[in-house]
């Protein structure tokens, strides 16, 4: 079967900055077809008007590169209340996952007093590591931000996830060895530091550390990091019993004031054990980069399209979505649906209504012509006429007695057996056409997905107390590959004596 090609737009929504990557999965690889990048003024905090300015002006220019109406999309946001734990998985397990995961999350104090917005996934789950789950947690109120910029600007997230995710994601896939080693990515951010320990391509130890206070030197700040960093080395080694106790160390400076050259002299980084890297510096060193994606997009952007790409080995699955705007997105859905059907059954109707008063008009006209064509001139062939007349009421009144013989013997109750007949079915079993020729004997046949129900259904039209037998004649499937089976079921209606009244008039 051949692979079909899909696309996804990610984009990095920063304090700072904003970029936007459409990136497309092929049979050949992962592709950056588009790109466009952002400036936001300085401040603290931008409000929801200026973040969406913004970003129409990002997705304008992207939409000048690439069609990317079709594509679904992944926001990677780094907020400072955002919680990011790794639990061990109790033994035994608790009976509600999602209430353990509340609980742990309810002893920080990062998110107290808020409304929060969490997810969890499964880490090691397909490797010989320890079994763990990923726990993140953010303010609902600042997603519900997030999602609310990105509809002035005229888009639809999908998911919304950490920047630290976004970028791990993109650098474990496309670095070189780096799925296969010992990785630590500490991401520096505006007001903290998010330290993601890695090892063999698996998540291993989660660390978040607020920037101190009054550091502004970057002597200051590389001593300070320098010192967070060797902490979590010096876990690793305590957690490695064996072999190569070697990190290699990623420092990214995503969304601060500090500039990556403000530490490569700080922190001496040598190449390979230590490499200080900007958040928003290209990609093409990763992923193959399409001739007309220009200016580049960063790598959290990258990482954050990837989340829907469907990449191998990508355990990092968090959505920080509001529930109120994933029931809201889920409502709308269903009434568009239901509005659709409501035009199309109208429409029908009236088409029909249509083709019935033409065809009425038609007949009309038909009998009128033949009326006139076949008129009798002549008295005797009107006496002909009349005889013949005569001796079909005749014909007709006699099969009407017989019939009001037979009403007297049986009144079939139909409303009653069809609403029966309903009822009974199972939900893999359907009724496409019924007959019944003397009034007491009724003929089914239908449609079931095994003939497990087509005996259900035969049990519950014995259970209802209309019928006197109940019994299927056929059960066969109309090919050998098929997985529905045709069926017969013949019912006899229990005989019902109806009571004259007339003694009574």
């Amino acid at each position: 079967m051949k692979s079909r090609t899909k696309t996804a737009l990610g984009l990095d929504i920063g304090s700072r900055h904003i970029s936007a990557a459409l990136v497309e999965k092929a049979p050949r690889g992962i592709r950056v077809v588009a790109a466009a990048n952002g400036d936001l003024p300085a401040a603290e905090s931008q409000p929801a008007a200026v973040q969406a300015k913004a970003m129409s002006r990002v997705f304008r220019k992207l939409a000048k590169q690439a069609r990317i109406s079709r594509a679904g999309v992944v926001a990677a946001v780094s907020t400072h209340s955002t919680i990011i734990r790794l639990l061990d998985l109790p033994r035994p397990l608790p009976v509600n996952v999602s209430e353990f995961i509340d609980a742990e999350l309810n002893q920080y104090v990062a998110l107290s007093g808020r409304q929060r917005q969490q997810d969890f996934c499964g880490v090691g789950m397909g490797s010989g590591s320890r079994k763990r789950l990923l726990a993140v947690a953010a303010d609902a109120e600042e997603m519900g931000e997030v999602v609310h910029a990105c509809r002035k600007a005229r888009i639809t997230v999908d998911t919304i996830e950490p920047a630290a995710l976004a970028y791990a994601r993109a650098s474990l896939l496309g670095v070189k060895d780096m799925r296969h080693s010992d990785v630590l990515i500490a991401m520096l951010g505006a007001r903290d530091l998010v330290m993601c320990l890695f090892c063999k391509g698996v998540l291993d130890f989660v660390r978040i550390r607020d920037l101190p206070m009054g550091i502004d030197s970057p002597d200051q700040m590389g001593a300070w990091l320098t010192e967070e960093l060797d902490t979590v080395r010096q876990y690793h080694r305590s957690a490695v019993s064996s072999g190569n106790t070697e990190v290699l160390t990623r420092l990214v400076i995503h969304d601060s004031s500090h500039d990556k050259s403000d530490f490569v002299r700080v922190l001496a980084p040598d190449g390979r054990s230590l490499v200080v890297v900007d958040s928003r510096e290209p990609a093409e060193s990763l992923y193959e980069v399409a001739a007309g994606a220009s200016p580049l997009p960063s790598t959290v952007a990258v990482g954050a399209a990837l989340r829907l790409l469907d990449v191998e080995k990508d355990e990092l699955r968090i959505d920080l979505m509001p529930r109120d705007v994933i029931r809201a997105r889920s409502s709308s859905r269903h009434l568009l649906i239901a509005a659709n059907v409501a035009a199309v059954v109208f429409l029908a109707v009236f088409l029909v209504i249509q083709f019935l008063a033409r065809t009425t008009d038609a007949m009309n006209r038909r009998i009128a012509r033949s009326r006139l064509d076949g008129q009798l001139y002549t008295l005797p062939a009107m006496v002909a006429g009349d005889r013949y007349l005569d001796g079909e009421i005749s014909r007709i009144q006699r099969q009407l007695a017989d019939l009001d013989a037979v009403r007297g013997e049986q009144e079939v109750d139909w409303p009653a057996v069809l609403h029966t007949i309903g009822q009974a079915a199972p939900a893999g079993a359907c009724v496409t056409h019924l007959a019944c020729g003397d009034g007491r004997r009724i003929s089914l046949t239908g449609l079931a997905t095994s003939h497990d129900q087509v005996r259900l259904l035969t049990q519950n039209l014995a259970g209802r107390g209309l019928f006197e037998s109940v019994r299927p004649k056929r059960m066969e499937r109309p090919q050998t590959d098929s997985d529905t089976t045709e069926y017969e079921i013949e019912c006899v209606l229990k005989t019902v004596r109806q009571e004259s009244s007339r003694d009574d008039i």
